[in-house]
């Protein structure tokens, strides 16, 4: 038997690294993620990018001017591209994220369509910023927009704290035929973090 994608989607951050340790480029690929959440659609000098969640990250790293590496990996296998690159790369982690930092998630929806939770690297947002209370805040593609989203991998289950600020949202839908044991919680559907390079590096 194969083992449930999801039993290590749930991991804490191994140890706080400094939160100050984003990079300028890191800024400039979230301040371009932001862009697109009041823009109504995804576009970079003129070029439409499609309303998805891979095509978020490939816009994101446009607007910065990257052409080259991961965008030119996303044309036809999204998520799973991107974290392949990444890990050729080196630059996959699960420390705490900086903002840029690409965001990758598994079983989000049954892409297969075959009922099981049999569905990695599905889904993939922008790290635009991370709370005191370690809450991630990241922009990504959503019922056909571009969303603001949380986790919180020290609460994957909870939605929001006691104070009601967001910790989690859903990001798998619920449905009548979901399997046992189906999680729909962005902390619950966490795989890992990418920290993109400047182009050329």
């Amino acid at each position: 038997m194969e083992p449930d994608p999801l039993e290590e989607a749930v991991v804490p951050p191994e140890e706080a690294t400094d939160p100050d340790r984003g990079t300028p480029f890191g800024a400039q690929v979230a301040e371009a993620a932001l862009r697109f959440l009041d823009a109504g659609a995804i576009e970079v000098n003129g070029e439409r990018f499609r309303m998805a969640c891979s095509e978020l990250v490939r816009a994101s790293l446009a607007a910065v001017g990257c052409t080259d590496g991961p965008p030119g990996s996303l044309g036809d296998g999204g998520t799973a591209s991107l974290h392949d690159y990444c890990e050729e790369a080196g630059i996959l982690h699960r420390d705490q994220p900086a903002p840029g930092d690409f965001i990758l998630f598994d079983n989000t929806y049954d892409r297969n369509r075959n009922r099981k939770l049999d569905d990695p690297l599905s889904h993939v947002g922008v790290v635009v910023a991370v709370r005191d209370d370690g809450t991630v805040e990241f922009v990504h593609v959503g019922s056909g927009r571009v969303r603001r989203g949380h986790m919180n991998l020290d609460h994957p289950w909870s939605r929001k704290d006691r104070s009601g600020n967001p910790l989690n949202d859903q990001l798998r839908r619920k449905t009548r035929n979901d399997p046992r044991k189906t999680r729909y919680m962005a902390g619950e559907l966490f795989r890992t973090f990418c920290t993109p390079q400047p182009c050329g590096e």
